[in-house]
């Protein structure tokens, strides 16, 4: 009897060889979800920050025009609406929404004593970026509504600088930061 070597390569080297590339391909796996996780965080920084900074952009905006505009030192009248002239080319955006909704909404007549909007989320297409009273020049960045109204509160407060306590809040006593 002679032992010559098999064409074949033993069963044992194929269950190795497929247990490693399990191994090999499961690693790739996980290495990708956790990078798609770390970059959405990153995006959602951005956003946020970028949307922070909007708000600030735009308050202080008003701010100066109201002091530019001031006819008296006994009136302060905000300015009536925010102009994106003001701007130049960089016109502020809530990076928090999508883009295809109107930018500014002005307070209705019956908001004018409110320092933040009714609905200060933006569900579906309805509300603009950002809500703007003129009667008190105040600013504020609307959020996504979220799958918790403490997770869209908690937004809310982050972007515009504010503590409200509840997110249907009418009206807040906070002041501006």
């Amino acid at each position: 009897m002679s032992s010559r070597p098999s064409r074949f390569v033993s069963r044992a080297f194929l269950r190795h060889l497929v247990f490693d590339a399990m191994i090999v391909i499961g690693g790739t796996v996980l290495t990708v979800i956790v990078l798609d996780y770390r970059h959405r965080t990153a995006q959602a920084e951005l956003a946020l920050d970028a949307t922070r900074s909007a708000v600030r952009l735009m308050q202080a905006s008003v701010d100066l025009h109201t002091v530019i505009e001031r006819g008296s030192l006994e009136y302060v009248a905000y300015p009536q609406m925010i102009e994106t002239l003001w701007f130049d080319d960089a016109v502020p955006t809530n990076h928090l929404l999508r883009g295809d909704r109107p930018w500014v909404e002005l307070a209705a007549d019956d908001e004018r004593e409110l320092r933040h909007p009714r609905i200060p989320t933006a569900d579906g297409g309805a509300h603009a970026m950002f809500w703007y009273n003129p009667a008190l020049g105040v600013v504020r960045a609307r959020v996504p509504r979220t799958l918790s109204d403490a997770e869209a509160l908690e937004l809310y407060n982050e972007v515009n600088g504010t503590r409200l306590q509840e997110l249907t809040a009418l009206a807040g006593s906070d002041e501006r930061e």
